[in-house]
């Protein structure tokens, strides 16, 4: 018989010991590390928005995860998310659907709790695919040296970010939150592990004492020379002189840093280069499509609560009623069915009605259309969508269309 649990403290090393073998980058074989890992959950224990799980077969701890209870912005309002992350099983119990049964229980304790959007970071996309996740927004790793980066003229200082700053941080990120479709909400837990990460540096750019730019860094040395460092960097912006002000910081290490590795899920930031070649200088397809960046697939998501993901979704003003049907194989054969209905900027559900358009869709694609990771079009154009009659796609399109891609820089 299979149970899921939340975890008691004596359990920790049993816990981190089937974390061990399926996150070998974690190097939990090393002392230190383990040791590490262990004082964060058990000092994790405490929060509450987050819950260490284990599902134990016959009594037998045989699989581990962790919750994650967030709220996240949903096109100007808030929506309430349900993450997981870590999930591992017992190397000696691979093959035998306990990851599935796991991920099964995490699903409907979300939905028994009311959350609205279920959410990950994948080790395998297509594994989750399968349970009804759709892809989220993209990440893209630009590498350049500093000389590739212009000088801006923009009015404003960058100074390095520290404990003190606990509360500019603080404005900062909830500036950001509002700003940005997508993105979870900062608790003061998660900001004093980011000013206290060994080996974390931060740098603030700041405008009529506001901070509007933010980037986080690591330094990478060569050994060989030690004079020459890499870096890898995340950038966050509450406007374009703010951004620009961090890349004026870039631009003048360049004495120092030969390659600077920016991860960012801003599709269109090479705009900002004259040159935004790669520094592979890859050419990947002739007669010159250079490599400007690598791109990787982010966040998935998975609605739990579709009615009200259409109801809080941003709608050009329109009357007309659409048939939904939404279909999860996940955990079982099951299909959500109801007529939405707009009108005069009012919409109701209907369980049976006369409707004007039928969309059919499975719910993965239905979860990344309603965070606006992709587009009616786009999913209709691919076969991913049913859209009758199909002239009505493109109208359907203008009326859900959101000028911002959702945008998420908190990992679990």
């Amino acid at each position: 018989m299979r149970t899921v649990r939340k975890i008691e403290k004596e359990e920790v090393k049993t816990w981190l010991k089937i974390a061990e073998t399926s996150y070998p980058s974690m190097e939990l074989s090393k002392e230190k590390n383990m040791q590490d890992l262990e004082n964060y959950i058990s000092e994790a224990f405490e929060l509450t928005d987050r819950g260490f799980y284990a599902l134990y077969d016959d009594d037998q701890m045989a699989g581990s995860m962790i919750l994650y209870d967030y709220t996240g912005h949903y096109y100007g309002q808030e929506i309430r998310y349900k993450g997981v992350g870590m999930v591992a099983v017992d190397f000696m119990k691979k093959k035998q659907k306990i990851a599935k049964d796991m991920i099964d229980w995490y699903l409907e304790d979300a939905k028994a709790n009311s959350f609205d959007m279920a959410i990950l970071h994948s080790f395998r996309p297509d594994f989750y695919k399968n349970m009804g996740f759709g892809f989220g927004t993209k990440v893209h790793h630009y590498s350049i040296s500093p000389a590739q980066l212009k000088r801006f003229e923009v009015v404003g200082e960058c100074f390095r970010v520290n404990q003190s700053h606990e509360n500019e941080l603080t404005e900062f990120f909830t500036a950001l939150y509002w700003k940005q479709h997508g993105m979870i909400r900062k608790g003061q837990n998660e900001i004093k592990r980011m000013l206290n990460a060994p080996g974390i540096y931060i740098t603030g750019f700041k405008q009529n004492g506001k901070m509007t730019g933010l980037t986080v860094y690591q330094y990478h040395f060569d050994q060989m020379n030690h004079q020459k460092t890499d870096l890898t960097s995340t950038l966050m912006a509450l406007n374009n002189e703010g951004l620009k002000g961090l890349l004026n910081f870039y631009r003048s290490q360049s004495d120092q840093i030969r390659k600077i590795k920016i991860q960012s899920q801003n599709e269109q930031l090479y705009y900002l280069l004259d040159d935004p070649r790669h520094t592979d200088l890859e050419i990947i397809q002739m007669p010159a499509y250079h490599l400007i960046s690598h791109m990787g697939l982010g966040m998935l998501y998975k609605s739990l609560n579709h009615q009200k993901l259409l109801s809080l979704h941003p709608v050009k003003k329109a009357t007309v009623s659409i048939m939904f049907e939404i279909k999860d194989s996940f955990p079982a054969n099951q299909q959500s069915q109801f007529v939405a209905e707009w009108k005069d900027g009012q919409l109701t559900f209907k369980d049976n009605a006369d409707y004007d358009v039928r969309i059919c869709l499975n719910v993965a694609e239905f979860s990344s259309w309603m965070m606006n990771a992709v587009d009616l079009n786009t999913l209709f154009e691919l076969g991913l969508a049913e859209v009758s009659p199909a002239d009505r796609c493109q109208e359907l399109n203008e009326m859900f269309y959101w000028h911002q891609k959702p945008v998420c820089d908190t990992r679990f």
